[in-house]
């Protein structure tokens, strides 16, 4: 099921909610707005920058005004929303809000970038924890970074406000409490492209995925029935308070109120919570995608998944998920972190690595390429398709880097298993044979592993695949495509086909109908999940074959109907 319930992103949707609760963080008067807004606030350069608030000034005409800007609209039923219009990046703005007998200011406002960075506890990971970080703090204060804060909490009804949100101007005092992997990301942003860069807060250690959904997204697919479920326990007191797990909780406190607050981009960095079901993640992180997607109003907007790291725990599953996700969604990049586990350092967690400067660094060079343009290899080797040639797997990867793919250590590449049977694996020897090809040297082999362990003894998942940005490639699991043909038949003047990808590297399959030798429907079935998809084909009476292929025109399945 692709198509989720739409989000009403109007003037209803954000002003909205099922319960009133806590104040707005700035008040004068008849004129209240929300946290988000606030002195050294960053707004959205170049993008329609929504403003909106509330005032009991009922049918006042409402000014906002920022530096030579200013734009009107009138307060009804005790609500008013307005868009400025796009402007170019700029500092040192001062923001006014007025409804005629009351008026807010805000000083120190910046067209920027805001980036969303939002995950559980190792996206929450403070810069003074992380290995390196010194220089960093020490650094700060020549780069023009801001962070929105608020307080990490769950709610069971959505919000207008998280009651105290606010924004503050990274600093040699400050810098130490900000998100390593963001802050790490964002001062290179600041420094290439002289921009302030604003980060928002959306993260709580221990949360699951669907503590981040909107209520509706979840009752909008059936494999959600179980976290409906418990959702509805969990708010009337029948289950413990666990709002960390719970459904749509951190959305309504932590996300509800900001929608829809212009914003660049997202770095999303979790799966600890949800690893114990990787098949429902599929649709998880795919929905979340699209959701957030919608609610701040950009269908394209940049994402960045960061992979879970080397842990002690079989995380292999879910690392699978999150790849194929990066892989079948548009803009949307696999961060990895196959040499970023744990390394020993002083009181390092096993769940939390210190060596988070790698990860932001590999954030900010995809974003500098899916946002801002570059045209740089901006990570590792990322494996497409197997194909068997002589017996033997062929491995095919995208991300080749500009000298094609590397060892990064050694002189023989490791981390590679494989298997006849898909249930014993043993290691087996990979060569590179190509700039994008690798030869698995087991015949018969139809099931290849790279990197298919929960954690190295060097923190590591132990292979040494790269390319020319020294990005290691992310672990994966190599199949021929695995399509169910569900439904192949005529019936009624209708051809009706029905494929279930079952498979990690399957996208997309090819149906093609014909009659008499001639081609009469051609159609490419799209698999954005592990999901179902139909062609329904008018026809009349007569013999048609029905060929189903792989993009590579690999045969999956033939048949002659009648």
């Amino acid at each position: 099921m692709k198509k989720l319930i739409s989000i009403l992103l109007t003037f209803v949707l954000v002003f909205t909610s099922l319960s009133v609760i806590g104040v707005y963080a700035k008040e004068e008067g008849s004129l209240f707005m929300p946290s988000i807004f606030d002195d050294y606030m960053v707004l959205q350069r170049d993008r329609n920058v929504p403003v909106w608030g509330e005032s009991t000034n009922e049918g006042a005409k409402v000014t906002v005004t920022l530096g030579e800007v200013s734009k009107e609209t009138t307060v009804k039923n005790g609500k008013w929303y307005l868009e400025l219009d796009p402007m170019p990046k700029a500092k040192d703005l001062t923001m006014t809000v007025t409804d005629t007998t009351s008026t807010l200011t805000y000083n120190n406002v910046a067209l920027g970038d805001v980036i969303l960075l939002s995950g559980q506890s190792n996206m929450a990971m403070e810069l003074r924890k992380c290995y390196g970080y010194e220089y960093l703090i020490t650094d700060s204060v020549n780069y023009d970074v801001r962070n929105y804060r608020q307080t990490r909490k769950g709610s069971y009804q959505e919000e207008r406000d998280n009651l105290d949100g606010n924004w503050i101007k990274i600093d040699g005092d400050t810098a130490g409490g900000v998100e390593a992997v963001g802050y790490v990301m964002a001062y290179q942003i600041s420094e290439k492209y002289d921009v302030a860069v604003g980060l928002v807060r959306v993260n709580l250690g221990g949360a699951a995925i669907e503590s981040y959904m909107d209520y509706e997204v979840l009752k909008a697919r059936p494999e959600y029935a179980k976290i409906i479920s418990d959702f509805d326990k969990y708010k009337s007191g029948e289950l413990a308070q666990n709002w960390k797990k719970a459904g749509s909780t951190l959305y309504n406190r932590m996300v509800h109120p900001l929608i829809p607050y212009a914003c660049s981009s997202l770095v999303w960095y979790q799966g600890c919570s949800n690893s114990g079901n990787p098949l429902l993640y599929n649709y998880q992180l795919y929905d979340y995608i699209n959701s957030w997607r919608e609610s701040f109003r950009d269908p394209d907007m940049p994402v960045c998944v960061v992979q879970l790291a080397p842990y002690t725990s079989k995380y292999m599953e879910l690392r699978q998920v999150q790849a194929d996700t990066s892989r079948r969604m548009k803009n949307v990049a696999l961060i990895t972190t196959a040499n970023e586990g744990p390394k020993g350092y002083l009181n390092e967690e096993l769940i939390h690595p210190q060596e988070k400067i790698p990860v932001g660094n590999r954030t900010f060079y995809a974003l500098d390429n899916m946002y801002y343009g570059a045209s740089y290899e901006y990570t590792g080797p990322e494996y497409s398709y197997m194909t068997i040639e002589n017996d033997k797997p062929v491995l095919h990867f995208n991300h080749t880097g500009t000298d094609g793919l590397k060892i990064a250590k050694g002189d023989k590449l490791t981390g590679f298993t494989a298997s006849k049977d898909g249930e014993t694996f043993d290691t087996v020897e990979a060569v590179i044979t190509d700039s994008d090809k690798i030869v698995i040297n087991m015949e018969g082999a139809r099931y290849v592993r790279y990197g298919w362990v929960n954690m190295e003894k060097d923190g590591t998942l132990g292979g040494n695949l790269t390319n020319s940005s020294l990005v290691p490639a992310g672990p994966f699991k190599a199949d021929l495509p695995s399509l169910n043909v569900d439904k192949c038949e005529i019936a009624d003047g209708k051809i009706n086909v029905t494929l279930t990808n079952k498979g990690y590297s399957l996208t997309e399959a090819i149906v093609t109908v014909a009659k008499d030798g001639a081609e009469i429907k051609k159609e490419t079935l799209v698999f954005e999940t592990v999901d179902t998809e139909s062609l329904v084909v008018d026809v009349e009476a007569g013999e048609y074959t029905v060929k189903i292929t792989d993009p590579l025109g690999n045969v999956i399945a033939e048949k002659v109907l009648k």
